[in-house]
């Protein structure tokens, strides 16, 4: 209903609908999978480091400050290596169709990529 107030005065209102009608149609897949794995694999990766670093380095170094410096320093290794790991597993993949093309351009127009996917006629 406030919405309803909202829009009622907007100028771009049937502009604003049919955007919203044309995104809600789309059939690309969605990017939650890509977030998660982009953003919150890696923080998860080094909270987990942190909690087993420190569970490890516990009777190994008394002092305070340099474990906890001791152990940010490998759980931030720990993520590295991590993404380092999946860009490369990633890049041995096969990519599908809707992963390395969209709809209706082929491999001519796209450009082949190579291994680093870089697009090799750039």
């Amino acid at each position: 209903m406030a919405e309803d107030e909202f829009c009622s005065n907007c100028a771009q209102k049937p502009d604003c609908k049919a955007v919203y009608q044309q995104l809600g149609q789309d059939k690309r897949p969605s990017v939650a999978a890509k977030v998660a794995k982009a953003f919150l694999l890696p923080i998860a990766v080094f909270i987990g480091g942190l909690v087993l670093f420190d569970k490890l380095l516990a009777d190994v170094i008394q002092g305070q400050k340099i474990r906890t410096a001791v152990v940010f320093l490998l759980g931030a290794g720990v993520s590295f290596i991590f993404v380092l790991i999946v860009k490369a597993i990633e890049s041995f993949l096969p990519k599908g169709k809707d992963r390395c093309m969209l709809e209706g351009e082929s491999h001519q127009d796209k450009g082949q990529a190579n291994l680093f996917g870089r697009d090799p006629s750039r």
